[in-house]
């Protein structure tokens, strides 16, 4: 027998109590507040939802999924069996990170499909030969294959090039033409109605492609980010107009909202330390932070960072970058 009434403190954090009213039923219910059935079952498990009556006070639950995860953080929905604890240890994250940055959520409420943000810890990576910089889950490591790839336990990135004709190099197609050939290219990798989202990455051009639900089991939540070059490159004699990035898709986004392109020098330039800088500290959306190039020191560029104030600057810190490895490391 269904309990007839629920005490407004009996809701758990993340719901709110209601008092059903003359005229209401389930259906009018989910559609007022936009709740799955499932997820309201869940909030009263002892109330029979087909059966309200005015006056009865049921639970409902007001946990959203975040339109946006803030930076160092990724959006992941939630999947059968997941528990705070499980996704804490497959992301190399604490309980508490995640509950801080979902500071509404409810961690004895997850449902199936909910989406919630999860902080990552983040590593720098560059790469010389294709001229980028971004930044990657610092627990994922490089693995051997025959192109550039690194992973871990909750996912991975390759990256290549997209090659223009070698005789006409500067007849490059356009980027919509090479996101739509890429996306349907031979047995449809990103399923056969992959979605392709016109975006920019620095000011350049690029295509975020997300696979369909018919995506081939063997390469299944990969999704595929496209940059046109600022210029064409050369790598083994060949000229390459778009940079490609492969990862899942729950990293795709963040990591390619990082990605920047380096001189094309033999070394790191003293521009190339700053946008290295400003990676690792993650100020790539922050131009009002100043990352500047100081001067050299033992074969270092040394690299200030600080804010301009109405009549003096504030320093946040000193950097050294190697021009040969891009490691960054603290004066402090």
């Amino acid at each position: 027998m269904s309990n007839y009434y629920i005490a407004t403190n009996q809701c758990l954090p993340g719901m709110e109590p209601y008092e059903i009213r003359a005229g209401d039923n389930i259906y009018t219910i989910l559609q007022q507040f936009r709740v799955p059935i499932g997820a309201l079952s869940v909030a009263n498990p002892t109330v029979d939802l087909q059966r309200l009556r005015v006056g009865q006070i049921i639970c409902i639950p007001t946990e959203v999924s975040p339109k946006t995860c803030p930076r160092g953080s990724i959006t992941y929905s939630i999947k059968s069996g997941d528990t705070l604890y499980y996704l804490a240890q497959r992301f190399h994250t604490t309980v508490n990170a995640i509950m801080q940055v979902n500071p509404r959520l409810n961690p004895y409420m997850l449902m199936v499909g909910h989406r919630i943000c999860i902080p990552i810890n983040w590593d720098i990576y560059f790469n010389q030969k294709y001229n980028i910089i971004f930044r990657y889950p610092s627990s994922w490591r490089s693995v051997e294959t025959d192109g550039i790839t690194y992973e871990g336990e909750d996912g991975f990135f390759e990256i290549t090039a997209i090659a223009t004709n070698p005789s006409t190099p500067w007849d490059i197609k356009p980027i919509d033409e090479v996101c739509e050939n890429y996306s349907h290219g031979e047995f449809n990798p990103y399923g056969t109605k992959p979605t392709i989202v016109k975006t920019s990455i620095g000011n350049q051009p690029a295509c975020l492609i997300m696979p369909s639900a018919d995506q081939p089991d063997d390469v299944k939540g990969q999704a595929a980010l496209i940059v046109k070059y600022p210029k064409i490159i050369f790598i083994s004699g060949m000229p390459y107009a778009y940079f490609l990035l492969r990862a899942n898709q729950e990293y795709i986004r963040a990591i390619g909202s990082t990605l920047r392109f380096l001189d094309d020098e033999t070394r790191l330039t003293e521009e190339d330390a700053e946008n290295i800088v400003r990676v690792y500290l993650d100020l790539t959306d922050s131009p009002e932070v100043k990352v500047e190039y100081d001067h050299m020191d033992d074969g270092r560029y040394i690299i200030h960072v600080y804010d301009v104030e109405e009549d003096h600057i504030s320093t946040r810190g000193w950097y050294n970058v190697n021009p040969e490895t891009g490691k960054v490391v603290s004066m402090f």
